[in-house]
């Protein structure tokens, strides 16, 4: 057991709100942030046709936040095509740079994409179903 001299109280961090709220993910030389009104309108095209596959394959409201980590390389496979736009659109780079991004980086920067968008698109098919999110109760 350790005395109070062997551990080392780490000062308390004060999380600025706005970061919790807009988190950031860095995956190699890219940052990869929530996607704004310009971007949404961007990747939905992509967007449409990577649910609806994803759906083929299971995906439900209910499952979106495990979906990614069950389903894996099958999920990725069926989305491929429609990766390249849904990338580029995110990081603002161009869609080139994304075709030919390196498989392996590409699967973890979409697939963080996906599962970082994944609160915003869930809270959104519970307000078009008529739902207030967090709390099943319809809205008035």
């Amino acid at each position: 057991m350790l005395n109070d001299e062997q551990v080392k109280e780490e000062p308390l961090v004060e999380k600025n709100e706005v970061a919790v709220l807009f988190a950031e993910d860095q995956v190699g030389p890219y940052t990869i942030k929530p996607w704004t009104l310009k971007q949404f309108q961007e990747v939905y095209p992509a967007l449409r046709v990577i649910v609806g596959k994803l759906m083929e394959q299971g995906l439900t409201v209910e499952n979106l936040d495990t979906f990614f980590l069950e389903r894996g390389l099958e999920a990725m496979e069926a989305v491929l095509p429609e990766m390249p736009q849904l990338i580029a659109a995110t990081l603002r780079i161009d869609l080139t740079e994304a075709e030919e991004m390196d498989w392996g980086l590409a699967a973890v920067v979409g697939l963080k994409i996906l599962l970082q968008n994944t609160g915003p698109l869930k809270n959104l098919s519970s307000l078009v179903a008529g739902k207030i999110p967090g709390t099943g109760t319809a809205i008035p």
